[in-house]
This record gives C-alpha cells, sequence and structure tokens, in this order.
C-alpha cells in the first residue's frame, strides 16, 4: 500500500521501499526486508518492554532508589510543562536506573558475530580465523565482579559519569558496540522512559503476593525473559 501510494514519509518503512527498488537490480530482496523488520521490533520493542519490566521489578524491591527516580521524573515534569521530549532527556537518574536495569538484565545475554579478517586475541597464540562465529557473553561480562562489584545488586549509581570513565567501554554492551552497534538502541531507550516516567509519575510499585523473588529466567528464546509473568502491586500516587 506504502509503495503504491503518492504520498512520501520520511520513516523506517520509505527507506525499506526505497531499499527493495535499489538502483542497477541490486535492491533487498522480500525476505530481506522482512528480516530488517524484524530486527527492527525486536531491537525497538521487546527490548524496551523487557527493560521496563526489570526496571520497575526492581525498583518495586528497591524502595529508596524508586523514590529517587520519581523525584527525579516529576522535577523534569514541572520543568518542561509536562511528558516532552525535553522532559525526557533531563531525567538523568532515571537513565542511571535504565541503563543499571540493562547491565543486570541485558535484552541479549549472548551477542553473535562472525569475524571479517584473521585476529590474534591478545597475549595470547590464540587466532581467530576469517569466518568464524564468534559468542559475545554480554551477561556474564555485565555480571562479573571485576568490573561490577557485588554483581548482583541493583546499583543505578554504578552509572554516574565519575564511575562509567573508570570502566572500560565494553564492559557494558546491552546494545553491541561498534559498527554493527543496535539500530534500535535511541528508540528502546527512548520507549523505557516514556513508559517508566509515566508509571512512576502517577504509581508507586511495590513486590505483592505473586511477585517471584528472584526471578527464574526462561530458558529458551532469543532475549532474556523471566519463565514466570512478573506480577507487582501497583498503587496510585
Amino acid at each position: 500500500m506504502r509503495a503504491a501510494s503518492p504520498r512520501k514519509r520520511n520513516d523506517l518503512l520509505e527507506m525499506m521501499i526505497d531499499l527493495r527498488d535499489g538502483q542497477n537490480g541490486a535492491g533487498l530482496t522480500m525476505n530481506e526486508l522482512m528480516a530488517q523488520a524484524f530486527g527492527f521490533f525486536l531491537a525497538g520493542y521487546e527490548t524496551s518492554s523487557s527493560n521496563v519490566t526489570f526496571c520497575l521489578y526492581e525498583l518495586a524491591l528497591n524502595e529508596a532508589y524508586q523514590e529517587r527516580a520519581r523525584a527525579c521524573v516529576q522535577q523534569a515534569l514541572q520543568k518542561h510543562g509536562g511528558l516532552t521530549y525535553e522532559a525526557l532527556a533531563d531525567m538523568e537518574y532515571l537513565d542511571r536506573c535504565i541503563n543499571e536495569t540493562l547491565r543486570k538484565y541485558p535484552p541479549l545475554p549472548i551477542v553473535p558475530r562472525i569475524s571479517s579478517k584473521a585476529y590474534r586475541i591478545p597475549d595470547s597464540d590464540v587466532i581467530v580465523p576469517p569466518g568464524m562465529k564468534i559468542h559475545i557473553p554480554v551477561y556474564a561480562i555485565q555480571r562479573d565482579e571485576r568490573y561490577y562489584p557485588e554483581p548482583d545488586r541493583f546499583d543505578p549509581d554504578r552509572f554516574t559519569p565519575d564511575r562509567v570513565a573508570e570502566r572500560h567501554f565494553s564492559t557494558f554492551l546491552p546494545f553491541g558496540e561498534g559498527p554493527r552497534i543496535c539500530i534500535g538502541q535511541r528508540l528502546g531507550v527512548m520507549q523505557s522512559r516514556v513508559g517508566l516516567a509515566t508509571v512512576l509519575s502517577n504509581f508507586r510499585v511495590r513486590p505483592g503476593p505473586r511477585t517471584q523473588i528472584p526471578i527464574v529466567y526462561a530458558k529458551d528464546g532469543v532475549t532474556l525473559q523471566s519463565q514466570d509473568e512478573v506480577f507487582l502491586k501497583v498503587e496510585p500516587l
């Protein structure tokens, strides 16, 4: 329908139509376009919904952090006159909560890559040949106590500017890194901000009788998910 419409929009679908049409017969196939659409939804929607879920779960278990996050949200809403883009960009402590949730619950616990050329692992005789499939253990790296002391503890202040500067940038890989970094990163983070700001500005979340502590992870699936539904007690402010 969009391809047949005379109206043009500056969005992802328009870009995909242009890629399909291509030049000199080099356009993407429908299967390739479907793969791109799937990747975008997985990166931009699935990850943000699970991030909001896990973040609210942790804030429900840590009331002091929840109150700090709520104060941050309310201050930004008052300063910018509502839930505007400027307000969302001015919620620094909420971003710390989001990043700590992404550290503790990375959407993709393992990131697959394929080496493009031979590479010698530093300080070793191991050479990765070109074309080899590599798994980056994101979950293990982000739970390594060498980089994050008491890694199972939820602490948003791990992501203050000073503490972030102390760590190697590749110790935090929820969206990957480099030229293959997740295309949906900015969309996913923005959606997490909107969801969390909306909930925290109107409700208080607490653990309830059906809240599973600790969370048990599902054994199958591409993304990190709870094995069971996550139940929380929600109270209006």
